[in-house]
């Protein structure tokens, strides 16, 4: 295909990352008044590969479609006692997370790619604040990891925090006060090797 064919037919692209094995997980979540409907506390008992994605519903070719909301994916380890710091923001560059920038990107899909050590995490979609109020915003969370959730290795459940937390206000340290889901998670599930993904409800991934 010719370049000038490419700019005609294509308004983006992307680099394709793959970690063997790669179990593939999907989740239906929602912004409303700024808070996502669910976050992931995220245990660890040895180390692995994550890759972890917002997606917005693709506008293209839609009539009066609407931006894209600038969105961002923060991760936070605890430090002491009940606090947990914000130890890395996605950025531009999946693979380049940063430390100590919160930048939210306009963008129909945004990544983290990061490989996680033993610990707890929380995994926390954001969007950007603004100060009229929006329509809730759908969202599909996406996770890919190198070892299978509920297997012993990796275990994550899905939980809720308050629209007031800090870390909705870029605090980089705060308290999560982690709440359960208002109702179970819809999410898709594919092994590898599988040909279609394996649709569930629940308060965690299995």
């Amino acid at each position: 295909m010719s370049w000038k064919d490419v700019q005609k037919y294509f308004n983006g692209g992307g680099v394709c990352f793959t970690h063997q094995p790669g179990y593939d997980y999907r989740m239906n979540c929602v912004f409303t008044d700024g808070v996502p409907s669910a976050v992931l506390e995220i245990e660890v008992q040895s180390p692995a590969w994550f890759t972890f994605v917002i997606s917005q519903d693709d506008r293209r070719c839609q009539v009066n479609a609407s931006e894209y909301k600038p969105v961002m994916i923060s991760i936070a380890e605890p430090v002491e006692g009940d606090m947990y710091k914000v130890v890395m923001n996605s950025s531009a560059n999946g693979a380049r997370p940063t430390s100590d920038k919160w930048t939210f990107l306009q963008a129909r899909d945004i990544s983290l790619i990061h490989k996680l050590d033993v610990g707890k995490y929380i995994v926390v979609p954001r969007i950007m604040p603004l100060d009229d109020p929006i329509e809730p915003v759908p969202y599909v969370l996406g996770m890919i990891c190198n070892k299978e959730v509920g297997n012993g290795d990796v275990s994550v459940m899905f939980k809720r925090l308050d629209a007031g937390n800090r870390v909705f206000e870029n605090f980089p340290k705060f308290e999560p006060e982690l709440m359960e889901v208002e109702q179970p998670v819809q999410y898709q599930k594919r092994a590898p090797g599988e040909g279609f993904p394996m649709t569930q409800m629940g308060e965690e991934l299995l």
